[in-house]
């Protein structure tokens, strides 16, 4: 590399800055810039961080607490009647997570597969029928078939009701997600790096699977993090096809929303019915509880969404600047 093209260049206040090319670099901002910047990027990392913690000390305030009042993030005392509550049974508890962690893992690595592998043909300018399977994939995003025919097709014609593939395949495919790959591959992977792989007598599969899926990790982080997410938090699937009696079977997202829902069955009929004075109504589970479960279920993905992040940046970035 040519020395003078690295040499440094003094700005106007005597400081250098270099690019990842080791290249000056004099685009630096202004310090009064910097500053109304990251006080606005505090700002905006604040509101996505105080409701959470507000959650968090919210799923530790008993009930009463709450009902006078109202949130806080200093309550007056501080509970593990909601966790208890919540983990009265840890076997079937634990067991839900078991089975959630399966179906998210396998569902995750299922979904991200298909999706780029069908995103694949379709970012390829040479496939003929690019187009038809772009316009039929379009149309399955914006249009639905109903619940009654999806709720059929799924338990009669696949015969996948009461186990555990009905929780993973009605969510392995998604339109758009789909179409973010496609549009990865078209703007990130070029057109010669494929034709050279052909020239060297590579076969597509081959080249799909060391040429392009190698250099397509932010697009496929990207991907597997929503879809992650999807199968982490779905209970609708579970709801719909499974057996309530089945408990292995179930996800902790359903199990959940059982609890909830029982939780609101109780308080509502000994409201009606008289059964319990305004102190003890007040002392059953009911907003804490809600905040308990919000806990439980968004903790692992608190805990993965780090080690995604530079995949997740790069895939959003990707293609906004081109040199």
């Amino acid at each position: 590399m040519n020395q003078q093209s690295i040499a440094p260049v003094k700005t106007e206040r005597g400081k250098i800055r270099y690019n990842a090319n080791g290249q000056a670099d004099l685009t630096g901002i202004s310090k009064g810039s910097n500053i109304v910047l990251n006080i606005l990027f505090i700002l905006l990392a604040a509101f996505c961080v105080i409701p959470v913690l507000l959650v968090i000390v919210v799923s530790f305030t008993p009930e009463s607490i709450i009902t006078r009042r109202g949130y806080s993030f200093f309550p007056a005392e501080l509970t593990l009647y909601n966790y208890e509550y919540l983990f009265m049974q840890p076997k079937i508890i634990g067991q839900a997570y078991l089975m959630t962690i399966m179906v998210t893992l396998v569902g995750t690595t299922m979904s991200t597969l298909i999706i780029c592998l069908f995103a694949y043909p379709l970012s390829r300018p040479d496939y003929p029928f690019r187009k038809v399977f772009t316009v039929y994939m379009f149309i399955t995003m914006v249009f639905g078939g109903g619940l009654l025919p999806y709720f059929i097709v799924v338990k009669n014609v696949l015969n996948i009701a009461d186990t555990v593939w009905c929780l993973i395949l009605p969510l392995l495919f998604n339109s758009f997600w789909c179409i973010v790959m496609r549009t990865f591959y078209q703007q990130s992977v070029p057109a010669a790096l494929i034709e050279c792989a052909r020239l060297d007598g590579a076969s597509e599969i081959r080249t799909f699977f060391q040429i392009v899926l190698p250099i397509s990790l932010p697009g496929l982080a990207t991907v597997a993090l929503f879809m992650f997410v999807t199968y982490w938090n779905d209970y609708y699937q579970a709801m719909l096809f499974l057996n309530a009696q089945k408990d292995t079977l179930q996800t902790m997202q359903y199990m959940c929303y059982r609890a909830l829902s029982s939780v609101n069955f109780l308080r509502t009929q000994a409201a009606n019915l008289g059964m319990l004075s305004a102190d003890q109504l007040a002392s059953i589970p009911n907003e804490g509880y809600r905040m308990t479960i919000a806990v439980v279920t968004i903790a692992p993905i608190l805990c993965i969404y780090p080690f995604f992040q530079r995949y997740f940046v790069a895939g959003l970035t990707v293609g906004a600047v081109k040199g």
